[in-house]
């Protein structure tokens, strides 16, 4: 490589010589030689920005500079495995299928936009690899690449799911205090009327998703309240929350003896009990 193109590269040329002027002055031949000689210094640059700087020169000569040099009336191929490899990012792979079919076939527009696109890509993949790699460094910032390893995130319970009467009781709800206000204490009657429901489930048989919406909706009739109220506040009851799956699956899912004992709780009217 002359000492003007590696200045260039190095950052070191002298005021009044830049890259694209010495590309425009120069043949094809002298382009295709510089492209060569730049392929050559990026892979064993040991300076990270000089290597970054050398893959930028490679994407602007395939991609501005050497296509004016190619005849409008000539067609050329890409290799598909170079796509593929391309697709996916990997673009080295990409840039090494493309360079041997050059060898082979020699060069063309196309294969320039092809090889200007896979060197677009690995110089900011190179950028991006040496971000994470600064960023690991520091002690506190670990986790900001490792978004699912279970050591960066110590586990904590809240007070509340380890009370438990008995050992044997099952987990206590959290409850979302939205869904408490919205589905339970606005209507004051759910105090009385959630023990009603609790009891019509502990004497359905067999307790079913079916037998669960029979008994509930007996209950809103006999009520006269909709069965909304009923299948609103009962997930809140169940599972502390004011959206999810059909509730009379869930019934069937929880089971008969904690739909029952969770729906004769009287949590929400002693955790929520100051004015909304």
């Amino acid at each position: 490589m002359d000492a003007t193109l590696l200045a260039l590269i190095e950052g070191a040329a002298p005021d009044g010589v830049y890259f694209e002027a010495r590309c425009r002055a120069a043949s094809r031949p002298e382009l295709e030689k510089m492209a060569e000689e730049l392929e050559a210094y990026r892979r064993s640059a040991t300076n990270f920005y000089h290597r970054v700087r050398s893959i930028f020169f490679l994407e602007a000569l395939h991609r501005y500079f050497l296509p004016p040099h190619y005849p409008a009336d000539t067609s050329g191929t890409i290799p598909f495995a170079g796509h593929q490899h391309g697709l996916a990012r990997r673009y080295e792979e990409a840039i090494g299928v493309f360079l041997q079919h050059q060898r082979t076939h020699g060069s063309s527009d196309a294969l320039s936009s092809a090889l200007a696109s896979a060197y677009h890509g690995l110089a900011f993949k190179t950028l991006a690899q040496q971000v994470q790699k600064t960023v690991r460094t520091v002690r506190g910032n670990q986790w900001t690449f490792r978004m699912g390893h279970p050591l960066d995130y110590p586990l904590k319970l809240s007070r509340e799911l380890l009370e438990r009467v008995q050992p044997e009781d099952p987990a206590p709800v959290l409850f979302e205090e939205t869904a408490v206000r919205k589905n339970i204490l606005k209507e004051a009657r759910l105090k009385e009327l959630l023990p009603q429901l609790a009891d019509r489930m502990d004497a359905a048989e067999p307790f079913t998703a079916d037998t669960a919406e029979a008994a509930l909706r007996a209950l809103a009739e006999e009520s006269a309240v909709k069965a909304g109220l009923f299948i609103n506040a009962s997930r809140t009851m169940l599972t502390g929350q004011a959206v999810g799956p059909s509730m009379f699956d869930v019934f069937e899912i929880m089971g008969p003896e904690r739909s029952v004992m969770r729906l004769r709780s009287q949590r929400p009217w002693h955790e929520f009990n100051r004015p909304a």
